[in-house]
């Protein structure tokens, strides 16, 4: 996982909770019907802190990369 390209939340909680949450957004995104709505309010339960602009690259660069359709 490249925090670098996954912005400044992803360098603050440093590389396991980054690789974390681009897996959970992976099986998410793979889920029919699940949008960035339901992945947000997932990473919330672990990640209070951060928001839909902290979250969003995770599931944009991982549906773009990591785990495309």
């Amino acid at each position: 996982v490249d925090s670098g390209v996954l912005g400044p939340y992803a360098e603050r909680i440093g590389f396991v909770a980054s690789a974390k949450l681009s897996l959970d957004a992976c099986a998410l995104s793979h889920t029919t019907g699940k949008t960035v709505l339901e992945f947000v309010e997932q990473a919330q339960r672990q990640h209070p802190d951060a928001g839909s602009p902290e979250l969003f690259p995770f599931w944009n660069r991982t549906r773009q990369t990591l785990c495309p359709l």
